[in-house]
C-alpha cells in the first residue's frame, strides 16, 4: 500500500499521519509505504520528487477539500484516488487529539 498525505505546509498533520499509517501497517502486518507533502509550501527537492511520483500512490489523503481540488486541477490527479480526512489546522504535530483523530480516520483504509 503506497500512500501520500497532504496538508498545507507539510509540518504537522501530514507527517503525523505518515507515522500513524506506518504504525497501523505494522500492527496489522500490512506493508505500508507513506510520504507527505505540504501543498502550499515552496518547491523543494523533496516536494518535486513527491510530485514526480504522484501516479505511484494508491491513495492520496488530503486534510481538507481545497487540497483535493488543487491536486485535481493543478496536478491532474484523479478524484477517485483522493480521500479527504477533514482535519483542520487546529493541531500541532504530536497533539494527542490530532493523533487520535488521524488514527480513527485511517483505521478503515489500512486493513
Amino acid at each position: 500500500m503506497n500512500l501520500l498525505f497532504v496538508c498545507s505546509m507539510g509540518m504537522d498533520r501530514s507527517p503525523e499521519a505518515v507515522n500513524i499509517a506506518l504504525h497501523l501497517g505494522l500492527e496489522r502486518k500490512i506493508p505500508v509505504n507513506a510520504d507527505y507533502m505540504g501543498i502550499d509550501r515552496e518547491m523543494t527537492e523533496y516536494k518535486r520528487s513527491v510530485l514526480e511520483r504522484l501516479h505511484t500512490y494508491d491513495k492520496i489523503f488530503v486534510m481538507d477539500e481545497d487540497m483535493g481540488k488543487k491536486l485535481v486541477e493543478e496536478y491532474k490527479v484523479s478524484e477517485d484516488r483522493i480521500i479527504c480526512l477533514y482535519i483542520g489546522e487546529d493541531y500541532d504535530k504530536g497533539d494527542p487529539i490530532l493523533k487520535s483523530l488521524i488514527r480513527l480516520k485511517l483505521e478503515n483504509f489500512i486493513k
